[in-house]
């Protein structure tokens, strides 16, 4: 018999801690569908087996709009579909296969490794600034200005218009959250309108003067008609509103699980060669992104439960992340954690493709705030989170510090 549980992603309780309501699903019912008809999976074992399951396919979101126009204005509808139909995460073979294949290079663990500098650059900058006010907004004044450059110079977006492509990152960002309002897909389709908008001419620039970046590798493409302009535009969108997330969201509950683990901040300040491990374990321990969805084009079975092909179903990445089963004693932060296989980049073909430069950052800017700033502690009693049900991350995290003597940015 299927099993029917309360989950409620767009409750309060979720947005807090949700690591309390995905035990008590692992324990009492690991394979449960909610009230609204969608499934969830919380077991490791269970997640990853559907990363990987070529019978799970992604989410069409643009399809699921396109049965709501009669609800909404057309032309609204198609402007939001056309700029999420391409979304990497979101698509299938074989289409997926050759669009990621276009956009890859860039993010090889190579390729990020030549950006180190300018990352290095970015933090340092930002911590100086903080020095002499001994507060610091880890979130807003380190992890989005960091988050919003590198991609900016990857692709290519000059400075003066990454103000603007923040602001709109920010509201297509819930685009991924399949459960938003008539209102929202609105809101969201005048701001995808004013994204592609500014692409467009981006995109005409490069035809005409090609540079050494994403966008002018994109546009050669597009005249070798391997890609379309509708394609191009949902790849940088797609980026920005996925790759600015996840990296923030690593840095925000990073920084606030040590803030809140002193021994194990202790631990990384003593040993900075932990670095690499410490950001695998802050990944595991409270992942950037919470849920994949995924829908079976067949009956699929999972937990003795059959899931109807059609059906809506999340994957908990951040239940599987915490699973006793898999991870000893999994709710414990532990830095030295041995053969650390969280799910927190997904896996099988839809693994984050930006998974190496959100590793770089996360490195460069948690390991110069250990070792820069001192007497780490929150400066508020109250943590807001962000309000989109796929990602999890404070939306503000200021925190008090007192200079480290000798901490220079060379340090």
């Amino acid at each position: 018999m299927n099993k029917t549980s309360q989950f409620n992603p767009l409750s309060y309780e979720f947005r807090r801690d949700p690591y309390p309501i995905y035990a008590r699903l692992r324990a009492e019912a690991p394979v449960s569908r909610n009230a609204l008809g969608a499934w969830l999976l919380t077991r490791y074992d269970d997640v990853s087996a559907a990363l990987r399951d070529p019978r799970l396919g992604a989410h069409s979101i643009a399809a699921n709009l396109r049965r709501k126009q009669h609800l909404l204005d057309e032309r609204r509808i198609a402007t939001l579909a056309d700029a999420c139909e391409q979304w990497l995460m979101l698509l299938n073979p074989p289409d997926h296969t050759r669009i990621r294949k276009l956009v890859h290079r860039p993010f090889t663990p190579s390729a990020i490794r030549q950006l180190r500098p300018s990352i290095d650059r970015i933090v340092h900058a930002a911590i100086d600034r903080a020095l002499p006010t001994g507060q610091l907004d880890v979130v807003n004044e380190l992890a989005v200005p960091l988050a919003v450059a590198m991609i900016s110079q990857i692709l290519g977006v000059p400075e003066d218009g990454r103000r603007r492509v923040l602001a709109w990152t920010e509201g297509l960002s819930r685009m991924l959250d399949p459960l938003r309002s008539l209102e929202d897909y609105a809101e969201m389709s005048d701001v995808a309108g004013e994204f592609a908008g500014y692409f467009r001419e981006l995109f005409h620039d490069r035809r005409r003067a090609p540079q050494d970046d994403l966008i002018s590798a994109l546009v050669t493409a597009e005249t070798e008609a391997q890609v379309s302009e509708k394609e191009l535009l949902s790849v940088c969108m797609l980026l920005f509103a996925s790759g600015e997330k996840t990296t923030v969201n690593l840095i925000g509950n990073g920084i606030l699980a040590l803030v809140q683990h002193r021994a194990q901040l202790d631990l990384l300040r003593a040993r900075p060669e932990l670095a690499p491990a410490a950001i695998q374990e802050l990944l595991r321990y409270d992942s950037p992104v919470q849920l994949s969805t995924r829908v079976p084009s067949e009956d699929v079975v999972f937990g003795g439960q059959t899931i109807p092909a059609g059906s809506l179903v999340f994957l908990a990445l951040g239940a599987a992340n915490r699973d006793p089963a898999r991870f000893a004693d999994p709710d414990r932060l532990v830095l030295e954690r041995p053969d650390n296989r969280h799910l927190a980049f997904s896996g099988g073909i839809h693994y984050c493709l930006g998974a190496a430069l959100a590793l770089v950052e996360g490195e460069a800017a948690i390991g110069a705030v250990v070792r820069r700033l001192g007497d780490l502690e929150l400066a508020t009693d109250a943590i807001e989170w962000q309000r989109e049900i796929i990602f999890r991350g404070p939306r503000a995290l200021p925190v008090r510090f007192a200079r480290k003597q000798g901490a220079h940015h060379d340090a």
